[in-house]
């Protein structure tokens, strides 16, 4: 917000996502508004932060902004492993620090030191002018006290050795004026979680001068955010409220409903010396909670103890008062240090939390699975950190049945009261009994506990073939698969309940590794693009052996014995090799011709720009199953160079669709050139699922939730094109 605008009508907003995950989407620029909010313009010269991410603005004493610059990624796809922080031609990528506006012109003022995935948070000294303050990722808390001119170390990181790959420092700060004058410092230091590296707070009563800081809250504060710091770690003290500070991060898991109530946001209101603990409401015997990876907080001006908290799982609120919950540390268990550590932080919880997502659309949703029974009024999605949810119909309710982070999802072919659902890595579930909330039991144990890896969400499909409908393919290193939907139902459910049972038993769940060998990422299939992990998955519905599989470094296979009774009879063929125009980056998905299950078009995330003599982001493939080639046929056209997420096809039609970063894009058959879907707004397009029969096609975006097309409104013109 301008301050010089009393009205609070003008607003700065900067774009993209600057918390150092995998999937946080880089923004393309700053917008302005005068009219609190009614319309906006993008802030001239401010393209220049195309493919990065800004973090919490200031404006100086002259009014100009102050730009934090994180990094950013562009082509988070359904499993996220494609997406890159890179820039293309029109758009290079510009130096991580803190940039200054002057006019329509930002100058780099202070570079981010390496290394860094660079900064979040800028804040202009209240009390003394010129003095400046900012943070950077493994680089602490810098200060000016020439407007910017220079700037020097005050505050150093305490995880100063971890490389840039793995840069999990992250200092957040606030800043107060004491009644002296003087200003005050809170500094909530994330650290890698680890032994000897817990997160911690800090204090400095002369941030200005000296910068002096000390460790306070002790056991309260120690590890508050565990080893997330890096993607949740805030500290924010209300204006006029020098003593009162607020800290929050993630779950301290191995405490909820402990000795705490997991310290996801704590107050203190004695300048950092005691906390309480507000992540849980007062409430009995359900108490209301705040989501486990916290982003943001504010309070209402003038009511420093009334907060209004961000989070992945969206806006939550207190009513502004307070409960002494003490006495639930008694019936926890505890020893008597537990107790008393407990009652430390329960003397003050908040007495109602009320969330606040009515209307407000944030769900990140990965892809969504279809039934085949009921295509349009049956889907599963799964969410970034708010499980998978339902869709039956009502665009309104959309059941939420089970917990956690939401991969990918499916439903059995021939009979949808069979589903599956993943979370993140390989942990993955089945369900026998229409997805009830309460019946999910663990499946993908033997995965999990082998020694391979996987993508952040993996691969994982059901056969489309309903004569083999208990069959599911999950991409790690290999192509697992089970063809009795996880196991025998009745052991499954008897030892292997989710709720209870570790994720990597390798007794709950029957996946095998399909192939000899069955690493497509190894040096088995060649030296070239090795490594990576499977990236996707498609099976060729009109038989039961055809399947394709690719991965993250541009390998590209196709097996004709996919459900071959013997798994490692299953024969795997590189096709990739074969062609020379074939980009050597991530392939985000496959979609089989299910008229000729040796044609696909296949997708690319990544940038021409670092594979110029690949270049390209959906092509259609053609495989020779005599000689086991392929020819590579570029269907980019026009479309510009950013990642593709996701490639389906309407069957029917002949049309393509394709996600990126932006919108979905429609190539109508026999045409040369792309054209721009309408009827969404702008948005991330993480995964795309087309029933071409049932005339729907949906997206899946990040923030924006779910969308429906309905491919029947898609009409033909004179000239034999379409348009919306």
């Amino acid at each position: 917000l301008d301050p010089s605008d009393r009205s609070g009508n003008t607003i700065y907003v900067g774009t993209g996502e600057p918390n150092a995950s995998g999937d946080s989407e880089a923004g393309v620029g700053i917008y302005k508004s005068t009219n609190g909010g009614r319309t906006w313009t993008l802030v001239p010269g401010s393209d220049i932060f195309w493919q990065r991410s800004i973090g919490q603005m200031a404006l100086d004493n002259a009014g100009n902004l102050l730009v934090p610059l994180a990094s950013g990624v562009r082509g988070v796809g359904a499993v996220t492993g494609g997406a890159q922080s890179s820039g293309n031609a029109a758009h290079p990528l510009i130096t991580r620090g803190l940039y200054r506006q002057t006019a329509s012109t930002f100058t780099l003022i202070w570079p981010a030191p390496a290394p860094t995935r660079g900064s979040t948070r800028v804040e202009v000294d209240p009390t003394h002018a010129g003095v400046i303050y900012v943070n950077a990722f493994q680089e602490g808390i810098w200060r000016s006290s020439n407007n910017g001119a220079t700037f020097a170390q005050i505050f150093a990181p305490k995880d100063p050795a971890l490389a840039l790959s793995s840069a999990t420092d992250r200092s957040e700060f606030d800043v107060t004026t004491l009644p002296s004058g003087a200003t005050r410092m809170y500094v909530g230091e994330g650290q890698s979680g680890g032994a000897g590296h817990h997160s911690n707070f800090w204090r400095s009563d002369n941030a200005d001068t000296t910068g002096s800081f000390t460790q306070m809250g002790g056991a309260q504060t120690d590890n508050y955010c565990t080893g997330q710091c890096w993607y949740d770690n805030y500290t924010y003290t209300p204006k006029g409220a020098p003593n009162v500070v607020y800290l929050w991060g993630s779950f301290d898991y191995g405490q909820v409903q402990g000795p705490s109530n997991a310290r996801g946001v704590l107050l203190s209101t004695d300048g950092g010396a005691t906390w309480s603990d507000l992540t849980l409401d007062a409430n009995t015997p359900h108490a209301a909670g705040m989501h486990p990876d916290q982003h943001a907080l504010v309070t209402v001006p003038g009511k420093p103890l009334f907060f209004i908290a961000g989070s992945d799982g969206g806006v939550i609120r207190s009513d502004g008062k307070f409960a002494d919950t003490t006495s639930k540390c008694d019936q926890r268990g505890l020893t008597a240090a537990g107790v008393t550590f407990c009652k430390s932080l329960l003397w003050r919880v908040p007495n109602r939390l009320i969330t606040m997502n009515d209307g407000l659309n944030t769900l990140q949703f990965q892809s969504f699975s279809v039934s085949a029974q009921r295509p349009k009024s049956l889907l599963q999605g799964g969410t970034q950190d708010n499980g998978t949810f339902q869709y039956n119909g009502s665009p309104q309710v959309w059941p939420q049945i089970i917990y956690g982070d939401g991969g990918q999802s499916g439903f059995n072919a021939a009979n949808d009261r069979l589903r599956f659902n993943t979370f993140t890595g390989q942990a993955n579930d089945v369900n026998f009994r229409n997805g009830d909330p309460t019946a999910w039991v663990v499946a993908s144990g033997p995965i999990l506990s082998s020694p391979e890896g996987a993508f952040f969400y993996p691969p994982i499909i059901a056969d489309p073939n309903p004569s083999v409908a208990g069959s599911i393919f999950q991409g790690s290193f290999s192509v697992w698969r089970t063809q009795d939907w996880g196991g025998n139902q009745a052991f499954l459910e008897a030892n292997c309940p989710e709720f209870t049972t570790s994720a990597a038993d390798p007794t709950c769940g029957d996946f095998v590794r399909i192939g000899t060998p069955s690493d497509l990422t190894s040096l088995a299939y060649g030296a070239d693009r090795r490594g990576s992990a499977v990236s996707s998955i498609a099976r060729a519905p009109q038989n039961t052996g055809t399947m394709w599989a690719s991965t993250g470094a541009g390998r590209l296979f196709i097996t004709d014995n996919a459900n071959a009774a013997d798994p490692t009879t299953v024969v795997w063929h590189r096709l990739d090799n074969s062609a020379t125009n074939d980009p050597n980056r991530f392939i985000s998905t496959i979609y089989v011709d299910p008229a000729n299950a040796n044609h696909a078009w296949v997708s690319y995330s990544g940038y021409n720009i670092n594979t110029p003599l690949t270049v390209g982001h959906v092509f259609e493939v053609t495989r020779n199953a005599t000689t086991n080639t392929a020819t590579w046929t570029d269907r980019s056209y026009n479309l510009q160079d950013l990642p593709v997420t996701a490639v389906v096809r309407d069957d029917l039609t002949g049309d393509l669709y394709v996600g990126t970063d932006f919108a979905v894009f429609r190539l109508a058959s026999g045409a040369a050139s792309w054209t721009l879907t309408t009827g969404m707004p702008i948005a991330e397009i993480s995964g795309l699922t087309i029933v071409p029969s049932a005339r729907v096609l949906y997206a899946a975006t990040h923030g924006l939730g779910g969308w429906v097309m309905n491919l029947s409104e898609v009409r033909e013109t004179h000239d034999g094109d379409h348009e919306d």
